[in-house]
Parts: structure tokens; sequence; C-alpha cells
């Protein structure tokens, strides 16, 4: 009897142990019924809609970049240029005797020297400041007579702001003036000869009209 007792246990401990697994494997397969189906199609195009617009976020800051590569190439420009400014100089000279008129007139210093950045125009006698910055301007007059005054009137655009005069009394007698002038791209310089004077010059160049950019501003 005791024999029949512990196989009657022992047929009851396998068909508790058969349901355990045949519960535990339909629990397993509700579960997996449940989960939601993998489409691959779907996050294809998932995949695509990112790398288009990860394709897009690229453009525009490629986009940006470039102006930025613009914007530092030109602060790298303009730093260049404070570190070390264009050349600009001239000199001229009359080469001939002006006056008498009876009206201001503009010299014209006909005889170019130099002209370094072609800021200074020989056909007008005008400077134009190509740039903004701080310029010397110079110039030197000559006269030889008893009959007319010398002088010269230098200008910035309308505004006349230097003005020298001279009698020579018949000998080779000089004057010479000279400013600091800041000026706008733009701005004009020039000298004019008043009414009822006088200036000499030969191939000499006694009587000169010159500047220089000391630095930009």
């Amino acid at each position: 009897m005791r024999d029949t007792g512990e196989t009657v246990e022992m047929k009851v401990e396998v068909i508790v142990a058969t349901v355990f697994i045949l519960c535990h494997s339909s629990l397993q397969d509700d579960e997996i019924r449940t989960e939601p189906r993998f489409d691959v199609n779907q996050e294809i195009l998932k995949l695509h809609e990112r790398i288009a617009k990860l394709t897009e976020d690229l453009t525009v800051m490629g986009e940006k970049n470039g102006a930025l590569q613009e914007r530092l190439a030109a602060v790298n420009l303009e730093l260049k240029n404070l570190q070390d400014p264009p050349a600009i100089a001239f000199s001229a000279a009359l080469t001939h005797p002006v006056g008498v008129y009876n009206v201001d007139i503009t010299l014209v210093y006909s005889k170019v020297i130099s002209n370094v950045g072609r800021a200074y125009n020989p056909i007008t006698g005008i400077f134009t400041a190509p740039r903004n910055g701080t310029y010397y301007i110079r110039f030197t007059s000559c006269d030889n007579t008893q009959s007319h005054g010398m002088a010269l009137d230098l200008y910035k655009n309308t505004e006349k702001i230097n003005g020298l005069a001279k009698y020579s009394n018949g000998y080779m007698t000089y004057f010479s003036g000279g400013l600091v002038l800041q000026l706008e791209a733009g701005d004009v310089v020039y000298t004019k000869l008043p009414a009822n004077s006088k200036l000499y010059d030969d191939g000499n160049n006694r009587t000169t009209f010159s500047g220089f950019l000391i630095f930009l501003t």
C-alpha cells in the first residue's frame, strides 16, 4: 500500500507540473499575440523622413556657415586695412605762372610728381578722399612780382579752411601751409587762387600741392 501511495503522489506532482507548464506557455502566447506587429516599411519611411530633415538642417547650417565665413573675411580685411592702411599719397606742381584774375579760380596742378592710389585729379586739381581717414594736406606757393600780391586758399568741400597771402616785392618769395584733416570717403580738397593775386611756377616745381593718408578711421 505504501508503494501505491508514493506512486499516486508522484502522479499528482507530474499532473501539477504539466498544468503549470501549459499555463505558462499559454500566457507567453497571449503576450506575443498582444505585442504590436513590427512594420518594416513604416520604419524605413520614418528613417527616410529623418534623413531628409537632417539633410535640410545641414543645408541651413552650411548657408549660415558660408555667411559667417564671408563676414569673417570682411572683418579680417578691415582689420588688415587698419593695421596696414592702403597707400594714398600725391604731389603735383603748377609748372607755369597763374593770375591775375578778377574772380577766385581753382588751381590745377597739372604736373603730377606722384599719385599713389590715383586720388588726385590733374585735370581738375582736386583730391578726393577714397577712404574715411586722417590726411595731411600741404601746399607751397611762390611769386616774384611787385604788382600783385601772392595768395592761396585751401578748401575742404565748399568750406575755406586755410588762407595765406604775402607780397614778394619783386623777389622770389615763398610761403607754405599744411593741415591735418579728418576726411570721409568722397570729401574733396583743393586750392584756390583769390581774385587779384598771382602765383609763379616753372620747371623747378615752386608751387605745389601735396597730401597723404596718415591712418584710417
